[in-house]
């Protein structure tokens, strides 16, 4: 769900509040030394790939 939503719809599923996705999202980045919301989603793309089988499926 959190792949193909955008922060309003996830912040409207409870009990998270786009507060609290900003909170998560920003943390998250602060530890991962990503400065932009561009590198995240590549760290989160070559994480994935890492997993993703040989002809692009999830395992």
């Amino acid at each position: 769900m959190l792949e193909a939503a955008g922060q309003q719809v996830v912040g409207k599923t409870p009990p998270l509040s786009p507060k609290s996705v900003d909170t998560y999202r920003s943390r998250l980045m602060k530890k991962l030394g990503i400065n932009d919301i561009a590198g995240l989603v590549k760290w989160a793309i070559r994480g994935r790939s890492s997993w993703m089988t040989a002809d692009g499926e999830c395992p």
